[in-house]
């Protein structure tokens, strides 16, 4: 974790940023909830307590500098507000299961990704510089409700 928050300080000074203690915590938050894909919202609930003068506008504000930095990617998960990942780059390969009706997130590690996109890359000679896949349906546990109906 130590490591990750250091490489993203070091992007911030890169780019001129402060490094203020709000950034730090939000930052931080990220890191730890790793995998869990918290809300601005559910991030600005895990930080206002230590930090009370925090206002949900600056974890926006912050959350779109961390995003433009390419620290943190921002999922559209269909209804209801994005989510967020802290993006590391020794993160393996992965895909979103998002659902649609919970909108529970969910990764999955997958190496197929990487040969689709070494096949997608010399097929038609094009460079990929980032990546996003994402499958929307329903989780086991929005089905198993549907079938009850």
């Amino acid at each position: 974790m130590e490591k990750m928050l250091a490489r993203a300080k070091a992007r911030l000074k890169e780019e001129d940023y402060r490094i203020t203690r709000q950034r730090e915590e939000i930052l931080q938050k990220l890191i730890e909830q790793s995998g869990c894909h918290p809300t601005a919202e559910e991030i600005y609930e895990s930080v206002k307590n230590s930090h009370p003068e925090l206002g949900l506008a600056t974890v926006y504000r912050t959350l779109r500098v961390l995003e433009d930095l390419d620290l943190v990617e921002r999922l559209s998960v269909g209804k209801g507000p994005a989510k967020y990942e802290f993006s590391a780059s020794n993160i393996p390969p992965h895909l979103h299961l998002v659902c649609v009706s919970c909108t529970k997130v969910q990764e999955v590690q997958c190496p197929h990704i990487v040969r689709m996109e070494e096949f997608v890359g010399s097929s038609w000679k094009f460079e990929i510089s980032e990546r996003s896949v994402i499958f929307f349906g329903l989780c086991d546990k929005c089905l198993q409700g549907k079938g009850s109906d």
